[in-house]
């Protein structure tokens, strides 16, 4: 590249730092001015940091922005630890929106190796763990917007026609593109690691799902052979209850497996728009949330993420279907994430997750269902807290209200199992098996709200 390119490349481009400490902000502020940035903005916190990329702080929804808008910055800067919202959550939402269009570079005090699994389902661009080389920062940024740029140039010029998106590090496929007789139709959901595709199978009418992991998760060994796990699992489980496996392979050595398309939603969204769920609406789910947990239970296999979000409602049946068993592992196996790192929805996880237990068991799982009920049947999650941190204390030493608190018709009997018994603190104290949940909740079907 000539140099005088070189130089108006980066007055061209606009950088966003965020972090907390004043005199971190202070410095990278004068140490990318000294070497030729200009647009530099500054600001301090997670939510800042969404209004400023012009986004909702309280809501995700509909959060991929159309092709023509134009983010407000060619780069952000972020350190992982922010006073309110954590960087990487930050970081997946701003790379959801944008995808490649917004280089996303995280700071840490934690190694990479502590952190790189956080860091891939973020979908972060770049990574430097503090107290960082403040030159090698510099080359560091120059190299990622050099390359946003000339990645741009290529997708105008057109010159890969063979799934041109995919070949850039954003991994996204556009309507039309072939996966092995798999053609795109749409993007049903999007994350760091994957995306998910609806898909047609060759000239079929019959919808099916392809979820395909991502260039930059498949770099990651570990990663990589977390996701064939995944796809071996769940391909060998036959209940009404989980999503069903159909396929699996490899496009330009990434790996895909294609699911069943379930006509519906996530209980998430369900619980959003309708925070009182009727009750036999409630009892199906509650109990088909529970069948697929004890199924896998019976294999062997821990969940470690059962959440709402992960939860489809098949409309057409009338069924819930589990799904994403990414971070699942076999019972007694002591790590497949880095030691000390919580995995998990922190809005469901059990408490020895948060602690990083190094042994969890299916009360863990049995924690989570609790949550899962709680929330489909008070309109609210048992906790709810400005952060990460704030709500790991909560799940840690509080016991959540009474779902009659926010409905008032809920029996105690349903209060009984959910947070008394499921949500206990100590795994000991909870249900030890989805045997004795459904046994309790069938004798609970006599006891509507």
């Amino acid at each position: 590249m000539d140099p005088a390119d070189k130089n108006k490349e980066k007055s061209d481009s606009s950088i966003l730092v965020v972090d907390d400490d004043p005199s971190i902000r202070e410095l990278l502020q004068t140490v990318l001015k000294r070497s030729g940035f200009g647009g530099l903005s500054l600001v301090s916190s997670g939510a800042e940091t969404l209004r400023f990329m012009g986004m909702e702080v309280a809501t995700t929804e509909g959060e991929r922005a159309p092709i023509t808008e134009k983010p407000a910055v060619d780069l952000v800067l972020m350190d992982v630890m922010l006073p309110d919202l954590s960087g990487f959550d930050v970081c997946g939402r701003i790379k959801r929106r944008f995808g490649a269009r917004v280089v996303v570079m995280l700071m840490s005090g934690y190694s990479i190796e502590e952190t790189h699994a956080r860091y891939v389902q973020a979908g972060a661009d770049d990574f430097l763990p503090k107290p960082f080389n403040l030159k090698e920062l510099i080359a560091r940024v120059k190299l990622s917007l050099r390359r946003k740029h000339e990645a741009e140039e290529l997708a105008e010029q057109k010159t890969a026609r063979l799934a041109p998106n995919f070949r850039l590090r954003s991994g996204m496929l556009e309507n039309g593109d072939d996966i092995n007789g798999y053609v795109v139709h749409d993007v049903l959901s999007w994350g760091g690691a994957s995306v998910l595709y609806k898909v047609t199978r060759d000239s079929g009418a019959t919808w099916q799902a392809l979820k395909l992991l991502s260039r930059r998760a498949a770099e990651f060994a570990d990663v990589a052979e977390r996701f064939v796990r995944e796809v071996e699992f769940q391909r060998s489980l036959e209940h009404p209850n989980i999503a069903r496996v159909l396929d699996d392979g490899r496009y330009f050595d990434c790996p895909y497996y294609v699911m069943e398309h379930i006509d519906g939603q996530n209980l998430e969204a369900m619980v959003r728009k309708e925070a009182n769920l009727p009750f036999a609406q409630v009892i199906a789910m509650a109990d088909g949330i529970a069948k697929a947990l004890k199924c896998i239970h019976d294999r062997g296999v821990l969940h470690r993420d059962v959440s709402l979000g992960n939860i489809l409602w098949d409309e057409k049946q009338a069924v819930v279907k589990l799904t994403d068993f990414g971070i699942s592992i076999k019972m007694g196996q002591t790590r497949l994430t880095q030691h000390g790192c919580a995995v998990g929805t922190p809005l469901y996880m059990a408490p020895e997750m948060f602690d990083g237990e190094p042994i969890i068991c299916p009360a863990t799982d049995i924690y989570s269902y609790g949550a899962c009920v709680y929330h489909l049947i008070a309109g609210r999650p048992p906790f709810v807290a400005e952060n990460a941190i704030e709500l790991a204390r909560l799940h840690l030493s509080q016991t959540p209200q009474p779902m009659h608190t926010y409905r008032p018709t809920v029996p105690p009997e349903w209060d009984d199992l959910i947070v008394r018994q499921c949500l206990a603190k100590a795994a000991e104290d909870r249900p030890q098996t989805m045997d004795e949940v459904l046994a309790k909740l069938e004798t609970l079907r006599s006891k509507p709200f």
